[in-house]
């Protein structure tokens, strides 16, 4: 279940960018054998980045834009997670993904998830369980706060920048070989400004400096649908039914258990 957990939360995290937001809760982090404030000569001045750097940044940050505004798709892939230190959270699963305005649709493996308006319905097929809440509340965009703040979070992280394109698939790399919490952050995306692959390489914390016990995750995009969804992935009545005023599996999930939090 942990496993299961981690992972459902590593691929919404990557696929919103989980990097940008995460910059405003560590600033300059680095691993000093001193407090870091205030400031010492043991911390780099802050990163500068040439004319090159910033416009990748700029792109980088415009891909993750168009995701949050677009009102309608859908992409599937294949999510990997390699933990050293704890071989128990390795998994390599397929996912698929779909936003239809305010209703969202996910599926990981054996988790499903549909947020529509008011209602919140979670699948565990492992289990056979349904779980059923009011709507989740609606995390604010990072990709909605100004570029001039969001440039000034990656300078003061001091990751370092490399671009490069080949075959129509530009890669953005963000690396820095002393953060404390991801290392290293890559984003592929096409010339239609769709992502084609994510990952990240984040810090185990027992042993940040050995390279060998950090944690990998890659998210790879197969197929890309703009416009629109496929048919009945955001139907409610696929999850639940009312029968006689109680919240009831659905046919295609006869025997699962409901379980309510309202």
């Amino acid at each position: 279940m942990k496993k299961k957990i981690f992972a459902s939360v590593i691929v919404i995290c990557l696929l919103a960018g989980a990097l940008v937001s995460a910059l405003a809760y560590h600033k300059g982090l680095l691993f000093v054998t001193k407090p870091a404030a205030p400031p010492t000569p043991n911390l780099p001045a802050m990163m500068t980045y040439n004319e090159e750097e910033m416009a990748g940044l700029e792109e980088m940050l415009d891909v993750f834009r168009k995701l949050d505004s677009m009102k309608a798709y859908y992409f599937e892939g294949r999510l990997s997670l390699t933990d050293p230190a704890d071989s128990s959270q390795n998994v390599s699963v397929n996912f698929r993904y779909a936003r239809l305005g305010d209703s969202t649709y996910y599926q990981l493996g054996e988790n499903r998830i549909l947020s529509i308006p008011r209602v919140y319905i979670s699948v565990d097929d492992a289990v056979k369980k349904v779980f059923v809440a009011g709507q989740q509340e609606q995390r604010t965009s990072p990709f909605r706060i100004p570029t001039d703040t969001l440039m000034d979070q990656f300078r003061m992280e001091g990751y370092g920048i490399s671009i490069k394109a080949v075959n129509g698939i530009k890669t953005i790399r963000l690396h820095r070989e002393n953060h404390i919490t991801c290392k290293e952050y890559r984003l592929a995306y096409d010339d239609r400004h769709l992502i084609r692959q994510l990952y990240t390489r984040f810090t185990n914390l027992n042993d940040p400096l050995n390279r060998s016990m950090d944690k990998e995750t890659l998210v790879t995009v197969d197929r890309w649908q703009q416009g629109s969804v496929p048919a009945g992935l955001l139907d409610m009545h696929s999850f639940i039914r009312e029968v006689s005023g109680k919240i009831q599996p659905s046919a295609s999930l006869e025997g699962y258990e409901i379980v309510t939090a309202f």
